[in-house]
């Protein structure tokens, strides 16, 4: 009975060091995609105004252009799901375990896509910018996002009640902020 117990307990310990050291969130594949529109980036951001403005409305893969384009940019994406609101199209998405969000134009051109990272997977830059910006908060979620020529950091950070998220550049520009 002793030795069962141990072998027991031995067991428990081996699967307690071998999940402890599994990371929670898997790594964000780099996906080499890059927005594909002509537009400039302002023009980008007035179409996702747009896009926001009006409540979107699930719908079915969208014309061929755009499913195609998607399907070649994005191949590995599962559990796909599609919104649509003046003519631009949202979708949901995975890749690996890793929760991303895309916008495309009647067009099919692909104007931006954000995916989930952790806060580990921020540049160094970024997290010292972050700190020195909000001293005493807490990095909680982070995502990038590629939009027209840029790429962004956007960083959930709280403190108490007080909740920002804050847009950072590639070299540790502060964008914005917004209170949530």
């Amino acid at each position: 009975m002793k030795a069962i117990k141990t072998s027991m307990y031995m067991f428990l310990a081996g699967l307690f060091m071998l999940t402890s050291c599994q990371s929670t969130t898997a790594a964000a594949p780099d996906l080499g995609v890059r927005p594909d529109t002509m537009l400039s980036n302002e023009q980008i951001e007035q179409k996702l105004a747009d896009f926001r403005a009006v409540k979107a409305v699930d719908v079915s893969v969208p014309s061929n252009v755009i499913a195609a384009k998607f399907k070649s940019q994005f191949a590995t994406a599962y559990d796909v799901e599609w919104d649509m609101a003046n003519s631009v199209y949202e979708v949901e998405f995975e890749i690996s375990k890793v929760d991303y969000k895309a916008w495309y134009d009647a067009d099919g051109n692909l104007l931006k896509y954000k995916q989930d990272i952790s806060v580990r997977q921020l540049p160094e830059v970024v997290k010292n910018s972050v700190k020195h910006k909000y001293p005493k908060f807490r990095m909680d979620d982070a995502e990038k996002i590629f939009k027209g020529t840029d790429v962004l950091y956007e960083v959930s950070v709280e403190k108490g009640k007080q909740e920002f998220k804050t847009y950072f550049k590639e070299d540790g520009t502060f964008v914005k902020e917004r209170a949530e």
